[in-house]
């Protein structure tokens, strides 16, 4: 199955948000959506993307490269809170 892009554009644009915050499970399922997702952050470049998850440990540059912020696992959920 795919990631609910359209659905989660469609709330973006609805809800007006400033940041989406994404966890990334797994690497194999950022590589086989990053094209998908660099998409979405072009689309809405008003929007901080941030993306955490142990699926993005040691590809965190293709994040920056995506447009996105990347969140480090080590790093606690009250230090994004700080951020976003």
């Amino acid at each position: 199955g795919g990631l609910p892009f359209v659905e989660l554009e469609s709330a973006i644009e609805t809800a007006r948000v400033h940041t989406v915050c994404m966890s990334v499970t797994r690497q194999v399922l950022f590589q086989v959506h990053k094209s998908r997702f660099g998409d979405m952050v072009e689309r809405f470049p008003e929007v901080r993307f941030v993306v955490g998850g142990p699926g993005i440990v040691h590809v965190e540059h293709e994040v920056v490269q995506l447009g996105a912020s990347p969140w480090m696992p080590h790093r606690t959920l009250s230090e994004l809170a700080e951020v976003v």
